[in-house]
Formats: C-alpha cells, sequence, structure tokens
C-alpha cells in the first residue's frame, strides 16, 4: 500500500558545484543576513494562531523573539479541540493557521473543495511518536486481534487514524471491522486500563507518562514506524487558506522564518527548549520528546505523493482529485 544522478561533464566541474551547494547550505544554517532581511515585515504586524500544549516550535518561536525579529506580534490561543478540529477554525477564517494538523486532513479538506495551502513542515516522527498500544494479557498482540474490537484515537482522520489504518490493512485485513471511538488523548491511558476500549492510538507524551506509570500493563502492537512509509511520517505541518497567502504573502514569510529560527534553536538547544516548553505548559520534562523536524521547514515532494497514495488506496480521497503537488508550496521558505 503502502533515486538520481548527476554526471558533470568533468570532474572538477561537479565539485566546484558541489562546493557552491555546501556553501549554501551553510549560509541557510547560519542565518543568512540578507534573506531575514526579506522576510522581516516594515512594521509590527499582529498576528494570531491556533496552538496545542505539547512540544511546539512556535511556543519557543513566541518565547525567544523569533517572531518579533520578523516583525510579527504572535498571540498563540489554545485550541479547545485537538488536532484537526483546529483547521475548521483556519477555514471559517477565525485565525490564519494553526498547529497540529498535517497531511491527512489537508489533504482530504481540499478533496472536498477547501483552497487550503501548506507552507510549512514541522515535526516528523523518527522513532514512533505515535504508538498502537493493547492491554498486556488481553490477547490483543497483532492487527487480526483487532477485528471486532473498539480502539481508541483523539480524532477521525488524524495522523493517529492512520496509523492505525495502515497497520490494519497492511496486514490484508478489513478496516471496517475494526471499531474506532473517538477519545480525548488526556483520557485513552485510563479508559484502557478499564477495559473501556481494547487498544489507543498515543501519542508521545501520554504513552510514556502511561507506561512509566504502568509497567508492563501495557502491549506494543505497533509504532508509526509500522504502519506508514519514511516519506510518510510528517505529522505537523502549517497551513493557511489560499486566500490569505494571496492577500498577506509577506506575513506568511515572516512566520515561516521565525518559525525556522525556532526549530533551529530546539536542534541545537534541546534541553533549554525542553525547559522552555514544560515552564510554558506545565508539563513535567521528563514527559516531553525533543521532537524532529522536516529538514530546513521544506516540503518534500515524495512525501507529497506518498500520502495522495495511502489516502487513494484508503477509499479516503478520490484518484486523482488532488494531484500530488497540489496541496503545498515552498515558495515561502527560501533554500526549498
Amino acid at each position: 500500500m503502502f533515486a538520481n544522478s548527476n554526471h558533470a561533464p568533468s570532474r572538477c566541474r561537479g565539485l566546484l558545484k558541489l562546493a557552491s551547494i555546501a556553501l549554501a547550505g551553510a549560509l541557510l544554517l547560519a542565518g543568512n543576513p540578507a534573506a531575514a532581511q526579506d522576510a522581516k515585515l516594515k512594521k509590527l504586524t499582529p498576528f494570531k494562531m491556533l496552538m496545542v500544549p505539547y512540544f511546539s516550535p512556535e511556543q519557543i518561536a513566541k518565547d525567544q523573539g523569533f517572531f518579533k525579529k520578523y516583525n510579527l506580534d504572535v498571540e498563540l490561543v489554545k485550541q479547545v479541540g485537538q488536532g484537526v478540529r483546529g483547521m475548521q477554525a483556519m477555514i471559517a477564517g477565525h485565525v490564519p493557521t494553526g498547529q497540529g494538523w498535517g497531511a491527512p486532513p489537508t489533504i482530504q479538506a481540499l478533496a472536498g473543495g477547501a483552497k487550503i495551502t501548506t507552507v510549512l513542515a514541522g515535526i516528523i516522527s523518527t522513532d514512533g511518536d505515535f504508538r498502537l498500544y493493547s492491554l498486556a494479557g488481553s490477547g490483543i498482540t497483532s492487527a487480526k486481534d483487532l477485528i471486532g474490537k473498539t480502539v481508541g484515537i483523539h480524532n477521525p482522520g488524524s495522523y493517529a487514524d492512520y496509523i492505525l489504518a495502515g497497520f490494519v490493512k497492511g496486514a490484508g485485513l478489513d478496516l471496517a471491522k475494526v471499531r474506532r471511538l473517538t477519545v480525548p488523548l488526556p483520557s485513552m491511558c485510563q479508559a484502557l486500563l478499564s477495559k473501556q476500549i481494547d487498544a489507543v492510538a498515543l501519542y508521545s507524551l501520554f504513552y510514556v507518562a502511561c507506561t512509566r506509570k504502568n509497567p508492563g500493563k501495557l502491549h506494543l502492537l505497533a509504532k508509526d514506524n509500522d504502519a506508514l512509509p519514511p516519506s510518510a511520517r510528517l505529522y505537523s505541518a502549517y497551513t493557511f487558506t489560499t486566500e490569505y497567502t494571496e492577500k498577506n504573502p509577506d506575513i506568511v514569510r515572516a512566520f515561516v522564518a521565525g518559525m525556522k529560527d525556532a526549530m533551529a534553536f530546539i536542534d541545537k538547544n534541546p534541553e533549554a527548549a525542553t525547559k522552555i516548553i514544560a515552564k510554558r505548559t506545565g508539563l513535567p520534562e521528563n514527559l516531553l520528546l525533543i521532537p524532529k523536524f522536516a529538514k530546513g521547514g521544506c516540503i518534500d515532494a515524495g512525501a507529497a505523493a506518498e500520502w495522495i497514495k495511502i489516502l487513494t488506496d484508503l477509499d479516503v480521497i478520490k484518484a486523482g482529485s488532488v494531484k500530488p503537488t497540489g496541496w503545498f508550496t515552498n515558495k515561502f521558505n527560501p533554500g526549498c
């Protein structure tokens, strides 16, 4: 269900080309003053966005002044409904963007007629940021054991939902025979332990807490690494309405620049970033797993096409309803 070689006319010319690429990359990593100046707005501009109260780069950008660096005065609004539910507020024009939804809901919304565009890639899963668990001793140890059972997910159509879909359909089984029940992330652990549901799809913050507090009581069914191809493990991205990007390209460019600075800060200062998030959210530091980000915040065309294929194969969208490159743009992100 779920490379390329360039032949230079001569060795010398090839080396010069590689050197140029390396120099350009070094400038980007160090922070290109000209690019930063281009992204800076002429005056301080108010900007509101939705956020989830977990490890998110927008909180670092706000705390460390990366948004202000580009004259963007950002107000972070905590989402009441987590994840993909916030997309409805964005499409309705209540906020320009938010964190907590990735490729699947964006592509589904486009297939349904929404005019939206993803402009920045966020967090990618490198070691099972989302995982499926059952109770130890329950007899549920494989995909086939989920048939006829109830699995808790935090939002239909979310990244976690497609991990379950990939796990079940990847085993050649009928996903329709698995009952999916919406359960708030903070309630999932207790719902599983009390046997209200048979399995759960948990985000890192919650499975770390649940497994540590209940050693030996949970059985790991699968990580997202097991259920999705590597290129499809982008579960956080930043999307705007196409109308907003067309009317406010400079604001979008400033937003992307501030977020990239925050991602770079987290990569270079993981411990300091963890302390900042813990202070801002009230979450214990030992429960916060440091996220990994898509390189340069760039949206990979291969990943974009992979998600179209996955959603088409799962009959979530009709073939051809969304072009592989039709749901994103890197034009606001120099260096991609």
